[in-house]
């Protein structure tokens, strides 16, 4: 529940389509302020509330009565809650494919001798016409020098 001496509360929320995020609700009695302007009041005291959020990617601006903004505050908690489990999930997933990679890379062999030590050198070829880069990871066989190359990730200017 909401502090009843906050004029103003903010939840960051969620992200995702859909979801409410970036929210700032402050409490108001509308008009009640010099010259018919909106005047700022703790949350106990307003009947209304100018809320600022965002979903799907659009700014939502309007005043709303106290009990729709503490809906809009709940559901921007919730959404929030659910951000950062996917937060938590993806980080998980990420961790498990590091692993994943770690555990190829130790079981790797060379296809030429069958040796299992390797340099590590970062390399980079440009496209014939320089207007691309890619980068890599070479590893070299210790025993009779051959390479082998793995790509990291999208170089410079290539499209998707």
């Amino acid at each position: 529940m909401i502090d009843a001496t906050k004029k103003e509360i903010s939840v960051s929320g969620g992200t995702a389509p859909g979801e409410i995020g970036n929210l700032t609700a402050r409490f108001i009695l509308p008009g009640a302020g010099s010259f018919g302007r909106d005047k700022g009041v703790p949350f106990g005291s307003a009947t209304h509330a100018a809320v600022s959020y965002t979903r799907d990617r659009s700014v939502v601006e309007q005043t709303v009565t106290v009990t729709e903004a503490v809906a809009l505050v709940e559901q921007a908690q919730k959404d929030g809650e659910a951000a950062a489990a996917r937060s938590a999930a993806a980080r998980e997933h990420e961790q498990a494919a590091i692993e994943e990679t770690k555990h190829k890379l130790a079981e790797l062999a060379c296809p030429i001798c069958g040796c299992r030590e390797f340099d590590e050198q970062i390399g980079r070829e440009d496209s014939q016409w320089g207007a691309t880069t890619l980068r890599m990871k070479l590893l070299i066989c210790r025993r009779c020098a051959y390479v082998l190359q793995f790509a990291l990730g999208r170089g410079m200017f290539v499209p998707g």
